[in-house]
Order: structure tokens, then C-alpha cells, then sequence
């Protein structure tokens, strides 16, 4: 498939909810703030749109209008038709979708209208972004898929110019809860979060993040997560895959899955087979952004995209400051699905 580049990102974090403040922290020796708690963010909603809304959509409309706002095109002059919207989710709108259910259960009828249904669907979101920011093009909400695939492809196929692509997880106390006391996530720091990236065929101009070149994807059957993968067997397809990516690109920098979980260890044996010696191998982005479930991979890109547009790795994730030009960087998702993404220098 052909590159895309990177040219807006909006993000909601727990390093903060703009790139010059996430890179500003990152740069900075210093204690990170681990509370699991919301992250507080003014979406610019009315009342009466945040009425309509749940804080799931809202979420996904800030970091969308903030991508754009990154980009510095001038929206008015572009073809809201061939603007798509691309987003993914772990678990999407579940607060919503706990609290009607809830209702139901308790034969509270009254709460079950139309309204509240609807934002109990992991496509209402998009619906939301798209009609509050005038965007009519190509639009979806996946879950438990590759968005920047899929977006690769779209862009390829010449169905759209731009497309506001990431991924949306929302803070969910009963979820929350239950991972902190689940044996396999126990010790990972689960956080919400939220990343819109702002993404265009190949552009030229030197103003871009970074390009996606490529993308590379296999299946491991579990959710990591919640499920205790076949260890022998995930880390024989891992190193393939990381295999191929290494045969065809000059990594500088491999941007890990690390949580703090048992899957830390199979993901590392089977990278550092198959590395070559000089690249760097990071393991704590999610030490400071948190398991962002459903966002991760997307959370893991856009520290990518920031340390490639500066052409360096930042103090946090790195004291010597190497230089980065092209990086790989992993992910998986609910549906049991490991990708890598390789992320070159425009």
C-alpha cells in the first residue's frame, strides 16, 4: 500500500491533552501521575449538544476537532464529502450501555428513549463528530480492528483526501475495578484514553509528524489482557511478523506492548531474536500513558508520530536522547489481534 502521512493529532492522556504539553512531559525527569480516574477535558460542547451526547462521543469529538486544529488546514477549504471518519474501540460507550441496562433491569422505562439507546452504540460517536464538525465523508466505528489499516486502504483506494482516524476508551469505574483484581492485569495501570490522528496521502511538504509506511498483522487467538495466550506458539508468529518488518525496513526504534504483564515477556524474548543489535527497544510508554485498552495502539503511534516529528526520543523513554527516523511499533487488540505498524520520517 502506498504511505500516509500523519499531518494533526489530537489526544486526550494522562500526560495531558495536546501534543506541546505530552511532549513538554515527556521531556521533563519527574514522577507521573497514576490515578485511573477521568481525565478532565473541555469538549466546547454546548449544553444543549452535550444533552445529545455522552461523555464517550464527546471524548471522540474533542480529540477530532483538536487533530484538525493541529493540522492547520484550513477546513473551510476542503471537501467535507472526502473527509472520512475512522475510529476503534475496545469497549466503546459501556458507561452508557451499563446504565440502560441497568434501567431495563430495573423496569425504569421512562430512562429507555431513543436518546439514551442510541448513544449505547459504538457508531453514534462518529455520528456525533460528523455532524458537529460538517464532515460527510467515509465513516465507522470499529471495534477490536486495525484503524490504520483500514484507513491505508481506503486512502489507497482514492475514497477520500483526509481521514480523522484513532481510537476512544472511557474510563469505566465497574471495568476498572474488575482488571485491578483479575490475575492477568492485576499490576497494569489501566487508564482511558483517547487519539485522533489526522492522516492524508503521502505528503511532501516537510510539515507532517511522520508517514505510515506499512503495516503488518497475525492473530494469537487471546486477548492478552483478560486471557493467557499460548506462549511457545504467540512468540514463534511475533517474531515472524517482526521478522518481516526488520527484513524490509532500517529500524531505529521498536515501541513495545509492555504493561507490566505476563505477555511483557513473550512479546521481548521474540523481538530481541530477531532486532537487529543497534535498535532501541521501549517498554514503558504504557508506564506513563497507561494500558489504554482499545487505545493503545493508537496511544503507542502518536508517541511514535511525536518523537519522529522531533527527530529524537524524548528523557522519559530514553536518557540519551537517541536520534529516531523510523520506528516500529505494536499493539494488540480485544479481538485477539497483534499489529505493527513501521512509522517513517517525512
Amino acid at each position: 500500500m502506498d504511505e500516509i502521512s500523519i499531518i494533526g493529532i489530537g489526544v486526550i492522556s494522562n500526560l495531558g491533552n495536546d501534543v506541546e504539553t505530552i511532549w513538554e512531559k515527556l521531556m521533563q525527569e519527574g514522577e507521573t501521575l497514576n490515578s485511573g480516574d477521568e481525565i478532565p477535558f473541555e469538549s466546547g460542547l454546548s449544553l444543549s449538544q452535550r444533552k445529545k451526547a455522552n461523555r464517550y462521543s464527546e471524548m471522540g469529538f474533542y480529540v477530532s476537532k483538536m487533530a484538525l486544529k493541529d493540522s492547520k488546514i484550513n477546513v473551510d477549504n476542503i471537501d467535507k464529502k472526502r473527509v472520512g471518519t475512522v475510529y476503534t474501540t475496545g469497549y466503546g460507550p459501556i458507561v452508557s450501555s451499563l446504565k440502560f441496562s441497568e434501567s431495563v433491569v430495573e423496569g425504569d422505562y421512562e430512562f429507555c428513549s431513543p436518546t439514551i439507546f442510541a448513544n449505547t452504540v459504538n457508531n453514534t460517536c462518529v455520528g456525533h463528530i460528523c455532524m458537529l464538525l460538517g464532515l460527510k465523508g467515509v465513516s465507522t466505528v470499529l471495534m477490536g480492528s486495525n484503524n490504520l489499516t483500514y484507513s491505508q486502504i481506503l486512502m489507497n483506494k482514492e475514497h477520500t483526501d483526509y481521514i480523522l482516524t484513532g481510537a476512544i476508551e472511557e474510563y469505566c469505574k465497574e471495568l476498572h475495578d474488575t482488571f485491578q483484581v483479575h490475575e492477568n492485569s492485576k499490576n497494569t495501570f489501566i487508564k482511558e484514553g483517547a487519539v485522533s490522528l489526522l492522516v492524508k496521502n503521502k505528503d511532501d511538504s516537510g510539515l507532517a509528524y511522520c508517514n505510515i509506511v506499512d503495516g503488518f498483522e497475525c492473530n494469537i487467538d487471546k486477548y492478552p489482557i483478560t486471557d493467557r495466550v499460548e506462549g511457545n506458539k504467540v512468540r514463534g508468529k511475533i517474531k515472524q511478523l517482526i521478522s518481516e518488518a526488520v527484513k524490509q525496513y532500517d529500524i531505529d526504534v521498536f515501541f513495545s506492548s509492555c504493561n507490566n504483564s505476563y505477555f511483557d515477556c513473550v512479546e521481548l524474548e521474540a523481538a530481541q531474536e530477531v532486532l537487529n543489535k543497534d535498535t532501541l527497544y521501549v517498554n514503558h510508554v504504557k508506564n506513563l500513558f497507561g494500558e489504554t485498552l482499545g487505545a493503545a495502539f493508537n496511544m503507542n503511534v502518536m508517541v511514535a508520530a511525536l518523537c519522529i516529528k522531533n527527530s529524537r526520543l524524548p528523557l522519559r523513554l530514553d536518557s540519551l536522547q537517541r536520534k529516531v527516523n523510523c520506528a516500529l511499533v505494536s499493539g494488540y487488540d480485544i479481538s485477539g489481534n497483534y499489529m505493527l505498524a513501521v512509522l517513517k520520517s517525512a
